[in-house]
């Protein structure tokens, strides 16, 4: 969905603040719905249960949304589907994070397999617009929701003896945690620097003439690149540690946003897209380990859902909401500029407390 979307948006007149709010709605969602159904998780252990029921209804949701047209109602229902969606990502890094640990194998090396069938949805996805229209995106999402939500059967049982979780105790551990604190506003500022690539970018590219399919391929690339730095991972994080390869992925961040900002070159656009390969693909396998270190055995779902509150939620929304109205005023390329400096300013914020060493 996230290479074609705001294709589709713009290809029924949807642009500026609309196409920023269709965008934030998701981020709202993702602002409230997850650290709920965390909670939900933690309290009752019903995992598995909570991302099956979710993912399923977010599928019919997704099939009636195919030939939605006015704002609206399309705002309302998306949102609706996110509201759904966004809570079963955090559960999901937690149940994959369990059983890395259960059986001895490294997180990235479970989570790349998500990034293959990103690599396959945005293949057939752009074929499919190429050959059709961009009306079909939200069939291909109910159709492989629906795949996905039963595959979520297979996944084992929760069995883990924890403690009874409460969520006054959640909020006082992380009060207590100035790592915690810090890393989420970091994160949350971090995930706001994409606000104008996220809005944009494929846009950017259908105007310098590219199609569906290569515009897919650019995502696709960037996943490539993704795919071989969460399967290096674990190595990486043992040479180097986790603080330095969130530095490390923060950084490329910055760098990614200034070298699209300074270029209209498809060639040259495509390749930078290698860069996500550090901006997601150790910077984010990093966050989660980070998380894990971070909080208490009763309390993990609450916190990566926290996690996912800061990033996809407050930071995201921002990010997009800011970049739907100032590009009424600004160029893309001048968003893109402020997005690098405010990676930085993220940077700096992760870096000035590590010379405490309880950080």
């Amino acid at each position: 969905m996230l290479p074609f979307v705001n294709i589709f948006y713009d290809s029924i007149g949807i642009e500026g603040l609309k196409l920023g709010i269709l965008n934030a709605s998701p981020r709202v969602a993702a602002m409230i719905m997850p650290f709920i159904f965390g909670a939900i998780a933690d309290k009752y252990k019903i995992e598995k249960k909570l991302i099956f029921f979710s993912t399923l209804i977010a599928s019919f949701i997704a099939f009636y949304l195919w030939n939605l047209r006015e704002f609206w109602i399309l705002f309302f229902f998306i949102t609706f589907f996110y509201c759904l969606k966004s809570p079963v990502v955090p559960i999901v890094e937690n149940l994959c994070l369990k059983e890395a640990k259960k059986s001895g194998i490294d997180y990235g090396k479970i989570r790349w397999w998500g990034s293959l069938g990103f690599i396959i949805a945005a293949l057939i996805t752009g074929k499919i617009i190429d050959l059709f229209s961009e009306n079909y995106i939200f069939l291909l999402i109910s159709i492989s929701g629906l795949i996905s939500g039963f595959f979520i059967l297979l996944v084992p049982d929760s069995n883990d003896n924890r403690k009874p979780f409460l969520l006054s105790q959640l909020f006082k551990s992380i009060k207590k945690n100035k790592n915690l604190l810090n890393f989420f506003l970091v994160s949350a500022i971090v995930s706001a620097t994409s606000g104008p690539f996220g809005l944009y970018f494929s846009i950017h590219l259908k105007k310098l003439g590219m199609s569906a399919f290569l515009i897919g391929v650019a995502w696709i690339l960037g996943v490539i690149s993704e795919i071989f730095f969460l399967f290096y991972a674990g190595k990486i994080r043992t040479y180097i540690g986790v603080k330095l390869m969130i530095m490390v992925g923060i950084l490329a961040t910055a760098i990614r946003w200034e070298l699209i900002a300074i270029t209209d070159e498809i060639i040259f656009l495509i390749s930078i897209q290698i860069l996500h390969g550090l901006t997601f693909g150790v910077l984010h396998p990093a966050s989660i380990q980070y998380l894990d270190m971070q909080s208490n055995e009763e309390n993990k779902n609450s916190t990566q859902s926290l996690y996912s509150v800061f990033t996809y939620g407050i930071g995201s929304t921002l990010g997009v909401l800011v970049s739907g109205i100032l590009i009424n005023y600004f160029s893309y390329r001048v968003l893109l500029h402020a997005s690098s400096i405010l990676a930085m300013l993220a940077l700096l914020i992760f870096i000035l407390p590590l010379r405490n060493k309880n950080f």
